[in-house]
């Protein structure tokens, strides 16, 4: 995991639309699914999400792979890579 901000934002964003309880304490290897409870639903409004904060497109393909919350960080930080170089 890179950068901390980055880590709380998306944490922010998986609780927020996730709707996991503030005493639930999310960690970067929780599965947004099994260990969080977000529903196929949520884990759209969550792909959606992180298009619109980050500016970005996120291919179906890759969206399947986004199960766990290091996945969403370590993608998002790819991508933000990629756009600067």
């Amino acid at each position: 995991m890179r950068d901390a901000n980055l880590v709380a934002e998306i944490t922010g964003i998986v609780r927020t639309i996730g709707r996991v309880a503030p005493h639930v304490d999310i960690e970067p290897d929780h599965l947004l699914d099994e260990d969080l409870g977000l529903d196929s639903l949520a884990l759209v409004e969550v792909i959606i999400h992180l298009e619109d904060a980050y500016q970005m497109t996120i291919d179906d393909a890759d969206a399947g792979k986004l199960r766990r919350v290091r996945d969403i960080v370590d993608y998002v930080a790819a991508q933000q890579r990629s756009a600067a170089a």
